[in-house]
This record gives structure tokens, sequence and C-alpha cells, in this order.
């Protein structure tokens, strides 16, 4: 290796944060080097846009300083695989994607893709990453884990992965499904003896497997254990994987350690709530490709109040136009106040996990320490669950923490409780005025 490019390797790590060192600058290599100038290979073609874009002329400061004196740096792709499987199930034939293993393989959302995802801050790595493994599968970041909150973009980047394979390398064997949907493929097949059948389709007939919420495999033996020789017949070949979980690989300690160990030996990409100006982009794009009329102010409300994630701005987003519809008026922001009162966050600086379990008890006329007991008691499951949704929505505690306050339950148990309570409140008018209620007594 040259050691002009090992110094700059060195510096660049120390300057860049790990994670945009271990993506851009880590796979490059050097490809030649003469006098006044040095050609880097990245491992595929969009790595090479984004570095030319975005760090061309640090790499060239870089080297320059290096080299002591002016050097340009050149770039290069890998050459872009044949698009055809590994393995095909049939010799000589090529097969598209609805032809492998069509029971499992579920046709991606139309609306799931790259161009309809809106980039911040707070997604840009996972967006990269994703983008990188669709241009080049197995070449870099494999596996690749994207971790974070529920309704925050981690479906719509797998599918958005699936569609770009789709069209890149349309004989790739890609499949996608929930941890779930495996976990019920499994025990079918042990009822049916066809585990041989099982294992050949994930296996061997498989050349993109992408995976969702990895969490809910979590302290199920038998799901795990094939889980964890599937991926590792799936990366010895050169494979690649992609998983989402609601958390980073390592907090997930009912998972089995060596499926954790798996995942965080390749690249893990957090995706955070989104800040205002990515949520006002999301409202608008979404608004517009809906054909919906959303004014600037509606939009600027939203954005500020409607924080927790993606699938909450499009709920408030659908009931607005529900209502305009049903009304046969215009979207207003009068109109958004009154409708979007139970939620927002309005007024809900400085509301502390203590005070809201004051709140929700005191409604609810039951002991505080109810609510953090094992109780299935009506009575006490549903004020748990509001003191959980309600934690969530206005404190910065994650799932787990959450889960800790309430006698230590498992971050599933929470993540369930809070859905249940967000589909709830859409139908049932008295859960809403509950909510509403309790909402205006946190923000006193």
């Amino acid at each position: 290796m040259y050691k002009d490019w090992e110094k700059v390797l060195k510096n660049l790590q120390a300057k860049t944060n790990a994670q945009h060192f271990e993506v851009w600058f880590k796979p490059l290599k050097v490809k030649s080097r003469d006098q006044f100038s040095m050609t880097l290979e990245a491992p595929n073609r969009f790595m090479k846009d984004w570095l030319g874009k975005n760090y061309l002329d640090v790499l060239e400061q870089e080297l320059s300083r290096q080299a002591g004196k002016p050097m340009r740096v050149k770039l290069e792709s890998r050459p872009a695989k044949q698009n055809a499987p590994r393995t095909p199930l049939v010799p000589g034939k090529t097969l598209h994607l609805q032809e492998a293993a069509p029971r499992e393989v579920a046709l991606f959302n139309p609306k799931f893709t790259f161009d309809d995802f809106v980039v911040g801050k707070t997604n840009e790595f996972a967006h990269a990453a994703c983008k990188a493994v669709a241009m080049g599968p197995g070449d870099a970041y494999n596996p690749l884990t994207l971790y974070g909150g529920t309704g925050l973009g981690k479906t719509h980047l797998l599918h958005a992965i699936g569609h770009e394979l789709k069209k890149n390398y349309p004989g790739l064997k890609v499949i996608y499904l929930s941890s779930e949907n495996f976990m019920n493929q499994l025990i079918a097949s042990i009822a049916g003896s066809k585990m041989e059948d099982f294992r050949r389709r994930y296996r061997e007939r498989c050349d993109v497997l992408l995976v969702d919420d990895v969490q809910f495999i979590a302290g199920k033996t038998s799901t795990q254990e094939e889980f964890f020789h599937t991926f590792n017949a799936l990366h010895q070949a050169g494979k690649q994987v992609v998983v989402t979980t609601d958390q980073f690989p390592q907090e997930l300690k009912n998972l089995d350690a060596r499926i954790r160990s798996r995942l965080v030996s390749g690249l893990t990409a957090d995706i955070k709530q989104p800040d205002m100006e990515t949520r006002a982009a999301i409202l608008k794009r979404k608004a517009e490709s809906s054909e919906i009329d959303l004014p600037d102010e509606v939009v600027d409300f939203l954005a500020k109040n409607v924080r927790n994630n993606v699938r909450e701005l499009e709920g408030c987003l659908l009931r607005l136009r529900a209502q305009s519809s049903f009304n046969h008026c215009s979207i207003t922001l009068p109109m958004a106040r009154d409708i979007l009162k139970n939620f927002t966050n309005v007024h809900a600086a400085g509301v502390t996990p203590e005070r809201i379990l004051t709140i929700v008890s005191r409604y609810y006329e039951i002991n505080p320490a109810q609510l953090k007991s094992r109780s299935r008691a009506r009575a006490v499951v549903l004020p748990r669950q509001i003191a959980m949704y309600l934690m969530k929505k206005h404190t910065d505690l994650v799932l787990s923490g959450i889960g800790k306050l309430f006698g230590g339950k498992d971050h599933t148990t929470v993540m369930s409780s809070i859905r249940k309570i967000e589909k709830q409140m859409m139908d049932d008018k008295t859960l809403r005025d509950s909510m509403e209620t309790l909402e205006k007594q946190l923000s006193d």
C-alpha cells in the first residue's frame, strides 16, 4: 500500500466521524499513482459519483499535504457485476425477481423508491449506504443494518433497495420479508417436513436477502438458530444481507449474541427522528404526490408540532385531506389546529416521565405503582399503554428506557402498546377526548 495514502486515511479517520470514514474512505483502493496524481477505485459507481461531488477537494488537499506538492485525485469505480444470479435455479436460465420463489418474494411498494425518499441530516447516512448497496450488492457494507424507531423510513429504504436492484440487476434473486414472516415460514416448513426446501430457498436460491424488524425473532430459539445459519451461508458466499431493527444490534439483549456479533461486523446506520426542515420537505413531497393543496402555514404548523415520525406526519395529512373532502372546503390552519390537536406535540416542552405517570394515574384513579405492575386488568392496561404512548411522544426516552419504568418490560411490548393506542385513537372518540384532557394537563 502507498505510504502517503496510508497517512491520508489516518488523517481522514481523525477528522471525520467513524461512520463516514467507514462508508466513504476506508473502502477506497489505490489503483495507480504517478508523479502528479493518484487514481482511487471505489466499490461502485454511486460511491465514485458521491465522493466526486462531496469529497474530491478534501482528498486532493490531504494527498497534496502528504506529498508536499499539488496532487490530483482521479476516481474510478470497480467494474459492475454481470446481471445474472450466482446460483440460478435452472442452469443457464436468467431469473427475474418475480420468478425467484414467487411465494416468498413480496412485491415492492411502488411508492417506496429512492426518488420518493426525502433525505435530511438524520437519514442521509442510511440513505447513502442503501444506495451504495443497491449499486453493488455484496461489494461493500455487507451486512448492512439499519436501525431506528418506528415510522422513520427503514422499510421504505429496504423496498428502495429492492426496486434499484430489480432495475440494475434483473437476474438477481432478491427476497424481502419480515422476520415474523421468516419465522412463520420456518414453522410451516418444520410442520410439513420441508426444511430442506426452506434452507435451499434462503441459502442457495437467494442473492440478496432483505429482512425487516429482526428484533422480533429475539428469544425465539429455533428461529434465531435458523436465521444465524442462513445469514452465515449467504455472507460466506458473498451474497448481500440487509436487515432493519428498532435498536442498535448490541442493545437487543434477547437477540442471540452470535447474530448481534454478525450484524455489527458490517455497517450499521441509524435513522433518527427527522428535523423540522426534513419534516416540512416530507409534507410538501407527500402533499404534492397526493395532489393535496397544503398551505405553507399548515406545513409549518405540522412540521413544528408533529415530531415523532414520518408515519404520524402521513396520518395527519390523511386526516386533513379526509376532512377537506368531506366538508368540500380548503385546508386551513384553524382546521389543522382543530383536527390535529390530539396528535401534536404542542406545549410538550419540560414534560417528564414522572409527570406523565402522575397525571395518567390521577386521571384514571389508580395508583402509579399499578401502572408499573404486571396486572393485566383492563382498568390498568389501557392507562399503562397511554402512559407509554405519552412518554414516547413527549420525552427523549427510547423504547427500552420506557420499558424499564414499567417493571422492565421488553421494548417490543412497549412498541406494541404504543401502536395499539395510535390505532385505537383513529376510531375511538372517547379515547381521543381522554387524550386531549391528558395533553392539556401536561401542558399546564
